[in-house]
């Protein structure tokens, strides 16, 4: 299993929206379930921040980055399964902006250490790089340590 903690910060700051992070051409068909979960969970991140933003516009500096990094996340997970991910679920925002913060924080740590699993699962070299990128990325805008 690929340990995210140990990935080097060229991987880390790869993964910024500049485009410099490399994505496969395609997921191999043993790896289109952990794509299909790796979608799914960054459309959670996405619908969660896009809720919470619209809650608390106040906490904009904060989270712009964040839901801009998942955006493209998605956007390259796309590139490597196109099909369709089912919408997420509606979310619950507390009214407490700090407990809205804490929320959030604690998806982005599940989040980082289930995509960094998936990295060490994965049969595609590429792939792999990818999701460990993404998890090392998550953990890098987040302030989470894994």
């Amino acid at each position: 299993m690929l340990a995210v903690g140990a990935i080097g910060p060229a991987l880390v700051s790869g993964c910024a929206t500049t485009g410099t992070m490399s994505t496969p051409r395609r997921a191999p068909d043993a790896d289109l379930p952990s794509a299909r979960e790796a979608k799914a969970l960054t459309r959670g991140a996405i619908g969660t921040l896009t809720a919470t933003l619209a809650r608390h516009p106040d906490l904009g500096t904060e989270l712009r980055p964040l839901l801009a990094m998942h955006r493209e996340h998605l956007r390259r997970l796309r590139s490597v399964n196109p099909g369709a991910t089912l919408a997420p679920s509606p979310v619950k925002v507390p009214a407490d902006p700090h407990r809205a913060l804490a929320r959030i924080r604690a998806g982005e740590a599940s989040r980082a250490t289930r995509l960094g699993a998936l990295a060490g699962a994965a049969h595609s070299g590429g792939f792999a790089r990818m999701l460990a990128t993404m998890a090392a990325a998550i953990d890098q805008r987040s302030g989470v340590t894994t």
